[in-house]
């Protein structure tokens, strides 16, 4: 039986983990990124509460006259780290394609020489080689009439005693607004066509007289010397 004078105590269920961390002891620390990110928060907030200020107590209009170059600020400083940057990019890489290609193709000519020769028919090593010929070459590859001229240069070649006598050392293809695609190929087909190998090739991407490039078109020039052992 209960006396009057008792009283019904409870417990709670946590009494003894309360009482083994003490009233006095902070709350565990919470883990992660999330008050390093308030922490920088506040920072940004207390660093920016000047400016606030400065940008609340001015008038409309100059309020107005603020945001507006805050703005061409921000759009000139994309403008020059980003976008800028990456058109540059973009515009040399265009600009340096074309000599890229034409140089992979003089490259490939050389290494495939020798069995394009075996293949194919073209001139024959003993007919003396003509500037017709490489105009003719050029007209099939789809070269327009006055997109190159044909010159002469005098090498260090020996031609006697080998039937090569009346052949030049090199021939200089110089080019004028000729196709970049046209000029891949006629320069692949040079070995087989006309028993030459392209020596050197010069190109830069040709422009209109405002500076102005041409797309898809190269100036230039192409240097063809005779095949070795022929």
């Amino acid at each position: 039986m209960k006396r009057p004078d008792d009283k019904d105590v409870s417990v709670p269920a946590n009494a003894g983990r309360q009482s083994a961390r003490g009233p006095d002891t902070p709350p565990a620390p919470v883990r992660g990124l999330a008050p390093t990110f308030a922490t920088w928060r506040l920072k940004l907030r207390d660093a920016l509460r000047p400016v606030a200020a400065w940008h609340a107590a001015l008038t409309p209009r100059e309020r107005r006259l603020v945001d507006v170059g805050g703005i061409v600020l921000a759009l000139f400083l994309v403008f020059t780290f980003a976008i800028d940057p990456a058109l540059t990019t973009i515009a040399r890489s265009r600009n340096e394609l074309p000599a890229l290609r034409a140089q992979a193709a003089a490259v490939a000519s050389l290494t495939n020489e020798a069995q394009r020769l075996r293949q194919h028919g073209g001139r024959t090593s003993n007919a003396p080689l003509a500037q017709t010929d490489i105009d003719e070459s050029l007209r099939r590859a789809g070269f327009a009439p006055d997109s190159w001229r044909i010159t002469q240069e005098v090498g260090n070649g020996n031609g006697g005693g080998n039937g090569n006598a009346g052949k030049p050392a090199v021939w200089r293809v110089e080019l004028k607004q000729a196709p970049s695609t046209a000029l891949m190929r006629w320069s692949d087909n040079v070995p087989a066509e006309l028993r030459l190998r392209v020596a050197n090739v010069e190109l830069i991407r040709a422009s209109t007289e405002y500076g102005r490039p041409i797309p898809g078109k190269v100036n230039g020039t192409v240097r063809l010397a005779a095949s070795v052992g022929n």
